[in-house]
């Protein structure tokens, strides 16, 4: 079975056009409701671009495209865990940094105490599981540097300044990014297909590419038994200490690709059997 891509909204038209020369089968809708007739006879498996999507909202895209006989690669339940970054860190488990989550209305004191009962390090980036306030409020006002109350407080302020409807707080451990020879962070972004992991973003690695797949391979596995089972972007790095983690994973329905290319050469590689983990 082929991947295509339906676009959602006016969004990404050059990268639909770079897609059509990958042959890859693209579909546009200017909303879910203009889908008409029987779709049926397209052996393809979608997944959405165009705008950014809440969990039940994808219920009810998911529910009208399959009513109308598309096959769109992300359930509902797997959708749910790429949004939600509590959900999400319960899936990486050890691939990824240490992680607490606590209700919107749990003391400071609560939460350093949890922190420093639990053997926490600082620095601490403090979000939403819903989004960060990094693009509201800057990248320091969501990191905690020392365990103190202020500087807490500082941080949860501005996500009830910038954030609604969130409904936990969620505190993860910063892990130190290695650098290459130019000073760049040894960042890797991929594209996954329920257990297929197709990098297509990143910097120049310290050795050989290969020896990082095995551990790319086993954690894709993992999170696909656990139910991580759509498609979704998903960002790795290197440790300063060595190894690799991963930092986090993305709705691949809306965001700024760097190089759209890449990403959409990734995607005809699923579909030219190229460079795949598992089966489709």
């Amino acid at each position: 079975m082929q991947v295509g891509i339906i676009y959602l909204g006016d969004s990404y038209r050059e990268e639909e056009m770079f897609a059509k020369t990958k042959s890859i089968n693209t579909m546009r809708f200017l909303t879910e409701n203009d889908i008409e007739g029987d779709n049926n006879l397209y052996d393809c498996a979608f997944f959405i671009r165009g705008k950014k999507i809440k969990d039940l909202e994808y219920t009810d895209i998911w529910k009208n495209f399959n009513d109308k006989g598309f096959n769109l690669i992300t359930k509902p339940e797997s959708f749910d865990i790429i949004v939600d970054a509590v959900k999400s860190s319960n899936i990486f488990g050890a691939y990824a940094p240490r992680t607490a989550s606590f209700g919107i209305n749990t003391d400071v004191s609560v939460i350093l105490s949890s922190l420093k009962r639990d053997k926490f390090c600082a620095p601490i980036f403090i979000r939403s599981e819903i989004e960060s306030v990094a693009k509201y409020a800057g990248i320091n006002n969501c990191i905690l540097n020392h365990f103190a109350a202020d500087g807490l407080e500082n941080c949860l302020s501005h996500l009830r300044n910038h954030v609604k409807g969130y409904k936990y707080i969620i505190l993860k451990e910063i892990i130190e990014i290695a650098e290459n020879d130019l000073g760049n962070k040894q960042e890797i972004r991929a594209v996954v297909f329920k257990d297929k992991i197709l990098i297509f973003d990143g910097v120049i690695l310290d050795k050989d590419f290969e020896d990082y797949l095995p551990t790319m391979k086993n954690a894709i596995n993992s999170f696909y038994a656990k139910g991580l089972d759509g498609v979704y972007f998903i960002d790795f790095a290197v440790k300063k200490t060595g190894g690799l983690f991963v930092v986090e994973c993305k709705d691949i329905s809306h965001g700024t690709i760097k190089n759209t290319e890449a990403f959409i050469n990734a995607v005809a590689d699923v579909n030219n059997k190229k460079h795949i983990f598992g089966n489709m």
